[in-house]
C-alpha cells in the first residue's frame, strides 16, 4: 500500500463557485495522509461537493475536475480544476508518495471504513 501526503497547490482566484470549491479542498484535504486506495474517494467526494454546490447556485457554470495519475514522468496524482483558457494556477491539491512514513509502535494508520472519504484519529 503506498501512502500520499496531500498538498494544497491552488490560489483563491476564479468565479465564486471555484473558491468556494477550494476553500472546501483546502479545509478538508490540506496536508492530510491518505493511501492509494483512497485517491479515487477524494476524487469523488470533491466532485459531490461541486455538485452540491452547483444545485445551491443552479445558473453557475460546472467547474471541470480532473484527476491526474502519475504518468512516464513523476509518481504523484494531482486534482486540478481544467485549464480552459491556459493562464492562472488550475491546480487544487498533488498527492505525493512518502519515501518513510514513521509511526509509534502499537499505532494503527488506518481505520477501516466504507466510505474512504474521511479518517478521524482516535477511538472510535
Amino acid at each position: 500500500m503506498a501512502v500520499y501526503i496531500i498538498k494544497w497547490m491552488g490560489d483563491w482566484q476564479g468565479t465564486a463557485i471555484e473558491r468556494k470549491l477550494k476553500d472546501y479542498v483546502h479545509s478538508k484535504y490540506s496536508d492530510q495522509v491518505c493511501s492509494s486506495a483512497a485517491v479515487k474517494a477524494i476524487f469523488h467526494d470533491i466532485l459531490r461537493e461541486r455538485d452540491r454546490l452547483c444545485e445551491i447556485a443552479p445558473r453557475c457554470k460546472k467547474p471541470i475536475i480532473r484527476l491526474e495519475e502519475p504518468g512516464l514522468i513523476g509518481d504523484q496524482f494531482s486534482i486540478r480544476l481544467n485549464d480552459e483558457n491556459g493562464v492562472g494556477n488550475r491546480a487544487l491539491i498533488a498527492l505525493k508518495p512518502t519515501s518513510t512514513l514513521f509511526i509509534a509502535e502499537g499505532e494503527q494508520l488506518f481505520d477501516a471504513v466504507d466510505d474512504t472519504t474521511e479518517v478521524k484519529g482516535g477511538a472510535q
